[in-house]
């Protein structure tokens, strides 16, 4: 009983707090790792459970990339499934060991492109933009990622954005 209250108020939480900024799956993944589960297999389930909401996330933003008229929301669509997809078969080929020592770095890898994002955007008088080519790699490469691990996703995706 204990295991089921804890999954359903880490689902819950994580539900609004992906509403509102992102990291949901900081509190589903530890979460799941209580279970019992792997850590791919806590991913697995993670990013399956979270993926509803993501959908709707990027639906609802879909106007925002309305002002670059090279990226449609079409076009980031088959990127982000080309490259999820790959980062899921990524996924499927590492042993859980490896993956189990690769999850804090990949946190960590996702917060230092964060801040670095942040950085980048500031320097010189004119705001730099990652231009449309820049913008769809770095979509891919966030893509893969994802469908490798969800966690930190929405911090490789504000800094995406506001490069692009």
């Amino acid at each position: 009983m204990i295991t089921f209250i804890v999954l359903f108020i880490a689902a819950f939480c994580a539900g609004i707090q992906n509403a509102l900024a992102g990291g949901g799956s900081f509190l589903t993944f530890p979460a799941l790792l209580y279970t019992g589960l792997d850590a791919r297999a806590a991913n697995i389930t993670s990013a399956v459970a979270l993926f509803p909401g993501q959908l709707a996330t990027g639906f609802a933003g879909r106007k925002d990339v309305a002002d670059l008229p090279q990226l449609s929301f079409k076009k980031l669509c088959v990127i982000s499934l080309f490259g999820g997809f790959l980062g899921a078969v990524l996924l499927l080929a590492t042993p859980v060991s490896v993956f189990e020592f690769l999850v804090p770095w990949l946190v960590l890898f996702a917060t230092l492109v964060f801040l670095w994002g942040s950085f980048f955007r500031k320097t010189g008088e004119n705001p730099r933009h990652l231009g449309a080519v820049g913008a769809m790699a770095a979509q891919f490469a966030i893509s893969v990622y994802g469908g490798y691990f969800g966690g930190g996703i929405g911090i490789l995706m504000l800094a995406y954005l506001t490069l692009a």
